[in-house]
């Protein structure tokens, strides 16, 4: 039975704060048997003044809820004016990558977790805007403005190298899919690992 089958209150709970953050919410089950909630976002500064506005898709994982599964967030808007890879930090699926789950500080295994999520959406969409701009400006590339990981499974080693800690092979994968580490990234990772000491790095 899926989690929103089975947590019927927590998926009602979500949906609730969901609309706390974004207008217009649509929510329900894609055929893949994910829950989604759509909706869209103000970027708002604080001093009230709105900058831009955002549709975006927040998509659950089937082992939702954990601790290291957490949804994951698309944009379903300015595909046309935007471009993601390179330094985006939006994948060519236009998943946001917002953070890595190892280091968020976020627990969906916590009920109201969601609320927690949108500043990290906020921050995030911020400094894409800036990213996008410098890259209209530029032509050629831009630079992430603020503190990023590497791309893809460099990044997750980075996150790894620097908790300081040994991930073991069946604890929950750094990448926040809700598999264990020996069943997820732990190839790939020390893939990576191993090219970084051939190279020196």
């Amino acid at each position: 039975m899926a989690w929103y089958e089975q947590m019927r209150t927590r998926w009602a709970a979500d949906q609730e704060i969901a609309r706390r953050f974004l207008s217009d919410v649509e929510s329900g089950i894609d055929d893949n048997g994910h829950a989604f909630i759509c909706g869209s976002y103000s970027l708002v500064l604080n001093c009230g003044h709105e900058l831009d506005h955002f549709r975006l898709r927040i998509l659950y994982p089937h082992e939702f809820p954990s601790r290291q599964c957490h949804p994951e967030v698309y944009l379903e808007c300015h595909r046309l004016d935007w471009q993601p890879g390179g330094d985006s930090h939006i994948e060519p699926s236009w998943r946001l990558c917002l953070f890595v789950p190892a280091e968020s500080g976020l627990d969906f295994e916590r009920p109201n977790e969601l609320a927690q999520l949108f500043p990290h959406i906020h921050t995030f969409l911020l400094r894409e805007r800036t990213y996008q701009r410098d890259l209209r400006w530029s032509m050629t590339k831009a630079t992430w403005p603020g503190p990023a990981r590497a791309h893809g499974n460099a990044g997750l080693l980075e996150a790894i190298r620097a908790s300081g800690t040994k991930i073991g092979r069946n604890d929950p994968c750094v990448c926040g899919s809700g598999k264990k580490y020996k069943k997820c990234c732990q190839e790939s990772i020390a893939a990576v690992a191993s090219d970084q000491r051939r190279k020196g790095m």
